[in-house]
C-alpha cells in the first residue's frame, strides 16, 4: 500500500503533466485554452517550488520514484513554450542533486518515461530491441509513411527534453547499454516531417556526438543513418525553422564525419564533399533563391564546411565564386 509521501509525490507529478495543446501552441487561436495554458505555466512554478522543497534530497526516494522525478522535471530543462526562465531555474535546481545519475536510473527513466511514449511508432530502420540499423526496412516500400501515421508520442511535447537529459547525463561508457533507448526516439524526431520536431532531433544528435563513442555509431550502423538524415534536413527550405534547421544539420553533420571517419580517408572526403556539392550547393543555394534567409543561413556555416574540407574545396570554387 502507497504512503502518504508517495501519494504526496505521485499527485505533485502529475499536476507537472504537459498539457498536450502546447504542441500545437503556436497555431492555438482559440482564446480559452490560451489562458488555460498559462494558468497552468504558472502554476507549473508553483508545484516545481513544493517540489524543490520536499523533494530535493532523494535518499528517501525509491528508484521508481527518482526515475519519474527526474522524468517529469527535465521536462523543464529545455526549450518549450510551457518552460518559463523561472521554472527553468527550478527544475535545474531540482536535477542538479541528479547530476551523476548512473546507468540504471538513466534506464528506468528512458525504459518507463520515453520508450513507452514512443513504442507505438517504431522506426522502420532500426531493431527496437538493439538501436541497431536493420538490414533492410520493416513495413516494405511504405514503411516511412507508415512511420508517420498515428504519431501518438506528439502529445507528449516534453519528451524531447527528457531524451536531452538522459544522452547530456550518460557516460561514454554506458552508451552500449542505454543504446536501443536512446537512439529510436531520437531518429523518430529527426526524420519527422514537422520541421520543429526534426530540428529537435539535430539537436539532440549533436548533444549525442559530444559524448556517445564513435565506433559505437559505426557498428550499430546508425551513422549511415544519421548522415542520411542530417542531409536530408537540409532540404526542408519553405519553414520559419530553416534557417535554424540549416545551421545546425551542416554543423551537426560534420561533427558526425569527424566522429565517424578518419583524417584523410576517402570516406571523410566524399561525406564533406556531400554536404558541400549536394546538400548547399545543389539543394539551398537552387531551390532556396528566394529564401534570404535560409541563403544567409548556408553563408553562415559555409566557412565551417570549407574549414572542414581543406584543399578539396577547390572543386567547388566556380560555385563559391561565380566569375
Amino acid at each position: 500500500m502507497a504512503t502518504s509521501n508517495e501519494l504526496n509525490l505521485v499527485s505533485t507529478l502529475e499536476a507537472l503533466q504537459i498539457p498536450r495543446e502546447f504542441a500545437r501552441y503556436d497555431s492555438l487561436n482559440e482564446i480559452e485554452v490560451i489562458v488555460r495554458l498559462e494558468e497552468w505555466r504558472r502554476r507549473a512554478y508553483v508545484v516545481l517550488s513544493e517540489l524543490a522543497d520536499k523533494y530535493r534530497a532523494k535518499d528517501n526516494l525509491t528508484l521508481e520514484e527518482q526515475a519519474r522525478l527526474v522524468a517529469t522535471t527535465a521536462t523543464f530543462d529545455g526549450n518549450g513554450p510551457w518552460v518559463l526562465d523561472t521554472t527553468r531555474l527550478l527544475a535545474q535546481d531540482i536535477l542538479a542533486s541528479y547530476a551523476s545519475p548512473d546507468a540504471r536510473l538513466l534506464e528506468l527513466i528512458l525504459q518507463d518515461h520515453v520508450k513507452t511514449i514512443f513504442q507505438t511508432n517504431p522506426h522502420p530502420s532500426l531493431n527496437p530491441a538493439t538501436g541497431r540499423k536493420l538490414p533492410r526496412s520493416t513495413g516494405g516500400t511504405f514503411a516511412q509513411l507508415d512511420h508517420l501515421e498515428g504519431q501518438s508520442w506528439k502529445g507528449y511535447p516534453g519528451a524531447p527534453n527528457i531524451i536531452s537529459w538522459c544522452i547530456r547525463h550518460t557516460e561514454a561508457v554506458a552508451y552500449e547499454k542505454l543504446w536501443y533507448l536512446i537512439i529510436p526516439p531520437t531518429m523518430t524526431l529527426l526524420d519527422d516531417y514537422e520541421t520543429s520536431n526534426k530540428l529537435r532531433g539535430v539537436h539532440l544528435v549533436a548533444e549525442l556526438l559530444d559524448r556517445v563513442p564513435g565506433d559505437l555509431l559505426r557498428r550499430t550502423g546508425v551513422d549511415g543513418l544519421l548522415f542520411s538524415s542530417l542531409k536530408t534536413s537540409m532540404t526542408f527550405l519553405q519553414n520559419p525553422e530553416t534557417p535554424s534547421l540549416i545551421r545546425a544539420a551542416v554543423s551537426t553533420s560534420i561533427s558526425l564525419i569527424h566522429k565517424t571517419t578518419t583524417r584523410e580517408s576517402a570516406a571523410r572526403f566524399d561525406q564533406l564533399c556531400s554536404i558541400l556539392g549536394d546538400g548547399i550547393i545543389g539543394s539551398i543555394w537552387v531551390y532556396a533563391t528566394r529564401n534570404p534567409d535560409a541563403l544567409e543561413a548556408s553563408l553562415d556555416v559555409l566557412p565551417e564546411i570549407v574549414d572542414a574540407l581543406g584543399i578539396g574545396t577547390v572543386r567547388y570554387l566556380k560555385a563559391i565564386i561565380p566569375s
